[in-house]
């Protein structure tokens, strides 16, 4: 098989997994029993007061069966991990027209595996059964992502084929991706709300960037 289909079928996959991703998460947060750590009385899910990761817990914080919303959640982060790999295999041979960017195709692509490494250990490692060692790995996705991302806007920067769309798309995804790790870093002691506003935007940044990349390589053409 060829680049441009090995090209094609990435970008497929990458628009796929953020979609099911998205739309798995969202059909969770409707069947989720109810409770946040701050207030486990308080009904179904608060968009304000739980995090993604109450999604994937066993028993909710109000202690009723989490299954439905669990096993949602544990299908749409597979999609997104699995399904990112194509992309993180595809990238560096995209983009190598140059050693820099090629370097920097690597360093971001090896850092996506760390991510699904990440995405993994999420998923062994409900925040119900083991919280600390669950956002060991939740932390690491978030760092791994924002890397990722750096170094992919260096490619997409240096690439002369390549709209710089994507380049600029990138470069504000990774600006708010770094406020957002600010916002959950600085604002755990403070306030829970901290942790849960900048999750949220961390996670809708980077689907909304990578959707648009797949797509953007869906449409580019090597030759």
């Amino acid at each position: 098989m060829n680049l441009e289909k090995w090209k094609r079928i990435a970008a497929i996959c990458e628009i796929l997994g953020s979609f099911l991703f998205f739309l798995l998460i969202l059909i969770a947060m409707f069947f989720y029993p109810g409770g946040t750590m701050d207030n486990p009385s308080s009904p179904g899910y608060y968009f304000w007061g739980n995090t993604i990761s109450d999604l994937g817990r066993i028993i909710s914080h109000n202690g009723a069966f989490n299954i439905i919303s669990m096993v949602l959640f544990t299908i749409g982060i597979a999609a997104l991990a699995l399904l990112s790999i194509p992309l993180y295999i595809v990238f560096p041979k995209i983009f190598s027209a140059s050693k820099f960017e090629s370097i920097s195709a690597r360093v971001g692509s090896l850092l996506g595996y760390i991510a699904t490494i990440g995405w993994i250990g999420v998923l062994f490692f409900p925040a119900d059964i083991s919280n600390d060692i669950h956002w060991i790995f939740a932390y690491l996705i978030y760092i791994a992502f924002f890397f990722s991302g750096f170094f992919y806007t260096i490619s997409l920067f240096l690439n002369k084929k390549i709209s710089k769309t994507y380049a600029i798309i990138f470069t504000i995804y990774c600006i708010i991706h770094f406020i957002s790790l600010m916002i959950i870093i600085i604002g755990i002691p403070i306030a829970r709300i901290y942790l849960v506003v900048g999750q949220k935007i961390a996670h809708i940044s980077s689907l909304i960037s990578y959707f648009i990349l797949g797509y953007g390589l869906l449409k580019y053409k090597l030759n």
